[in-house]
């Protein structure tokens, strides 16, 4: 079964995992995601079926962190831009329905107006502070 992850085609599962799992070892724990690599994960991410409740009130970058629970394994942090962030599961984008073609429009859609929501969520969050300083 082909994956499609953004503008990447993978054959199988395991070799979009193991793409997958070079970027999050390529980082130290703590570093954000650059370049292509935070691009692509962007990608994945929008393929998570709790990807509007990962999301939140933006992503502003991806890092790679530590799990909470036992401190053993790295997983992609969503770092948004309300400064919150939470760790999202690379293994659930890859779920056998994240490529259904309605998903998949839909994401794409999403993706397309993500900057104007970006920066619409920055603006208002921006005002509050103003607000609330007042």
């Amino acid at each position: 079964m082909l994956i499609t992850i953004g503008e990447k085609l993978f054959k199988t599962k395991g070799a979009a995992a193991e793409f997958i799992r070079e970027i999050l070892y390529r980082y130290e724990i703590g570093v954000n995601l650059t370049g292509d690599d935070h691009y692509f994960i962007y990608d994945l991410l929008l393929l998570h079926p709790e990807r509007d409740d990962k999301i939140g009130a933006g992503v502003e970058g991806f890092s790679v962190s530590r799990d909470g629970r036992f401190g053993t394994t790295k997983h992609f942090s969503i770092n948004r831009i309300d400064g919150t962030s939470v760790d999202f599961s690379f293994a659930k984008c890859l779920s056998s329905n994240a490529n259904d073609p309605i998903k998949l429009f839909n994401a794409a859609a999403r993706a397309s107006v993500a900057s104007q929501i970006i920066l619409f969520k920055k603006i208002f969050l921006k005002s509050i502070r103003t607000i609330a300083a007042m």
